[in-house]
């Protein structure tokens, strides 16, 4: 048994104390913003001549400003947002010229290039027109309904700054710069008020079509089919939709290349399922989007040749975001007509456009290379590829079973075998009589002993089961949590972050020797790899810490991962957890026994929980040269897990030239299925257990 291990027996009851509060600290790390910031000052009132004075009460004087946390909120927001149209051009105008650039802003005709047969969206954003923010491009009438204040969405992203080598600081606001980057121009308090789980949006990028080309391409797909063994009904389907009748045509087997584009050519839609599993960069953009939006982040990929459809009209229990990497395809949407359907908690059936009568569509569009179109789960939806081009989109999804619904479904049960538990008044037998005067067939009756005693039944169920809510919610909120971790995907790390972790520790096997040996030691300062890549619970009678380095990239390809832990080693999770994304020393732990203390925080940082600040430093006995007969081989990466391998070219993708939209800064190569944590169980140290 290891130390770790609880050893109490389940009937035994004891409370976890918390004895250093202060350990808790509110950290306010700084979102990722562009080094250089304009901010805009009005200019003082000049004497003279009032038209010059009119003239310059507006203007706005540019400066540059190195360091960001030297602005308020104040100054960050455009003043231009006060200013009248004819201003607001003569402001942007300046400020170009300042900057050395020409005014390219296009005419209304070129913000509009929408096909005429195709309805304006009722939620359209252009990124390069001058009304772009939140406008509404919709019918003529009521134009002042349909239309958003403009808002300022700063400068575009730099995708390749996001994705470099250097250590994460924070997951969660690197999370939240990737999100921001895929709706990007819509801000994200726009987003999140006006559009999360209330209606769709499109954004639109005719001059940025390779917006999010480096994540992947047709010919990926191509090559994923015949470097791995990709399966049928598992990692791919065949789907065509013709005349109104949704079809699968899956082969038993093997997905061959040949196979698979014989379908296609015969106009069948190909989708992959959890294509996470084997494109590096998708893995590492979706593990980073669910620090962020605290659930799952799964993709699908769906690659549709020419005037063809796969899929009926339905709808998703999920939050959509389709983001178009080929091609062009044309979306109809319409509005569920039953109230009960609106944010479902399960996916539909398949409709029939004319039989189920939906009715004329709520929004209908071309999406091209580099948009995206985002819809609430409950929205139905199809699409279809446009004569002369085939597509290829990416469905990003999240906040699957997320619901309060999901929550109050947990804290409900829970809640009641607790107090079940503690009250002997829930034990008690029901009234001999209440089914005389309970139930469909008495609750209209007149009787007046009936009613009396209809009363006070219920006020006395009531009663009850405020007893049972009053139970806290936090064990509910951890089994969400707990839930949680086993759906996530496991954490990419940049290629800084492998070499201060077990993932690219330096120790190997040289001629019968280790070499390279490091330990950690009092002083070492080190912190969890992610915020949210752990989970303590109370289970069983003691402590377990949940964590999702170990899952597979397959969803729910391998049982949930945890550690058996005493009350000590609970208190010190707890400080690693509370303290991130600051390090902490190992000797500033709450655990009295030093033995103790080093012994945890080596084995949670052998199972990959942990980061140090610095790599560690090896023995002195383990620095003697390495002999060799001409084979200079570094031999510390040799050994990589299988998943969280990284190539020496990403590591130099901070280094890239902003504005390079290629695919080189990330590594696109697949990977295969398996992950670290295939290893069998036998390697696995004591303090894993397999639920």
């Amino acid at each position: 048994m290891s130390k770790y291990e609880d050893t109490r027996s389940s009937t035994v009851k004891k409370k976890r104390k918390k004895s250093w509060p202060e350990l808790k600290k509110e950290l306010n790390p700084q979102p990722a913003i562009p080094n250089q910031l304009a901010t805009r000052t009005k200019t003082k009132k000049k004497r003279g001549n009032r038209n010059k004075m009119r003239k310059l009460e507006h203007i706005e004087e540019v400066r540059v400003v190195e360091n960001v946390n030297e602005l308020s909120q104040k100054e960050i927001t455009p003043v231009s947002q006060k200013l009248g149209k004819n201003k607001k051009k003569k402001l942007r105008k300046l400020n170009l010229l300042q900057n050395g650039q020409k005014d390219m802003t296009p005419s209304h005709k070129q913000v509009q290039a929408i096909p005429s047969n195709i309805k304006h969206p009722y939620n359209l954003i252009h990124p390069e027109s001058p009304r772009h923010n939140g406008v509404k491009m919709g019918t003529k009438s009521k134009k002042s309904t349909n239309q958003e204040k403009p808002s300022a969405s700063g400068p575009r992203p730099n995708i390749v700054s996001y994705f470099s080598s250097e250590p994460i600081r924070d997951s969660v606001e690197h999370g939240k710069s990737l999100f921001e980057w895929l709706i990007h121009p819509t801000p994200l308090s726009t987003f999140f008020s006006e559009y999360w789980e209330k209606k769709p949006l499109l954004i639109k990028r005719p001059k940025e079509p390779s917006y999010y080309k480096w994540l992947m391409s047709s010919d990926t797909l191509d090559d994923i089919l015949r470097k791995n063994c990709i399966k049928f009904g598992k990692n791919i389907d065949i789907t065509s939709y013709i005349n109104g009748e949704r079809e699968t045509h899956n082969p038993e087997g093997r997905a061959h290349p040949p196979v698979v584009w014989d379908f296609y050519a015969s106009g069948c839609s190909v989708r992959f399922l959890n294509p996470q599993t084997y494109i590096k960069s998708l893995w590492r953009l979706n593990a980073s989007l669910q620090e962020f939006v605290g659930t799952f982040v799964g993709a699908n990929v769906y690659l549709t040749p020419e005037d063809s459809q796969g899929f009926a009209p339905h709808f998703d229990d999920i939050e959509a975001f389709v983001i178009q990497i080929e091609g062009k395809k044309v979306w109809k949407l319409y509005n569920t007509p039953n109230k009960d359907e609106i944010l479902p908690r399960f996916s539909s059936r398949n409709f029939n456009e004319e039989k189920d009568m939906l009715g004329e569509a709520t929004m209908e569009v071309v999406v091209e290379e580099g948009d995206l179109l985002y819809f609430p789960r409950g929205t139905i939806h199809q699409a279809k590829a446009v004569q002369g081009h085939h597509s290829l989109h990416i469905t990003i999804s999240a906040q699957q079973g997320n619901s309060y619904a999901d929550f109050l479904k947990i804290y409900l049960s829970t809640a009641l075998e607790a107090t079940v538990a503690e009250l002997v008044q829930l034990r008690r037998g029901l009234p001999t009589d209440f089914l005389s005067f309970m139930g469909l067939v008495h609750s209209d009756s007149k009787d007046k002993t009936l009613k009396r005693k209809r009363q006070t039944f219920e006020k006395k169920v009531q009663n009850l089961a405020q007893k049972v809510l009053a139970m806290p919610m936090d064990f509910a909120a951890d089994q969400m949590g707990k839930k949680l971790i086993w759906d996530s995907l496991p954490p990419f790390l940049t290629a800084k972050e492998k070499r201060t972790s077990v993932y690219g520790d330096a120790e190997f096997m040289d001629r019968g020797k280790i070499r390279n040996r490091g330990e950690v030691d009092p002083d070492t300062e080190v912190r969890l790899i992610r915020r949210n890549t752990v989970r303590l619970l109370i289970e069983e009678g003691g402590l377990r810490l949940y964590f999702s380095c170990e899952n597979s990239l397959e969803f729910h390809g391998d049982e949930a991962k945890y550690l058996e832990l005493d009350d000590d080693a609970g208190q010190a999770l707890e400080a690693l957890i509370n303290n991130y994304p600051s390090f902490t020393k190992v000797e500033d732990l709450p655990i009295t026994d030093q033995g103790l203390k080093l012994r945890l925080v080596g084995d949670l940082w052998e199972k990959g929980l942990l980061t140090t600040k610095t790599p560690l430093s090896p023995h002195m006995f383990d620095n003697e040269a390495v002999e060799s007969d001409g084979d200079e081989t570094d031999r510390s990466l040799s050994s990589e897990p299988a998943g969280f391998s990284l190539d020496e070219d990403e590591e130099e993708s901070g280094e890239e030239e902003e504005g390079e939209e290629d695919r080189e800064f990330i590594d696109d190569d697949t990977t295969e299925e398996s992950q670290s944590s295939e290893s069998g169980e036998d390697s696995l140290p004591q303090l894993v257990k397999r639920k």
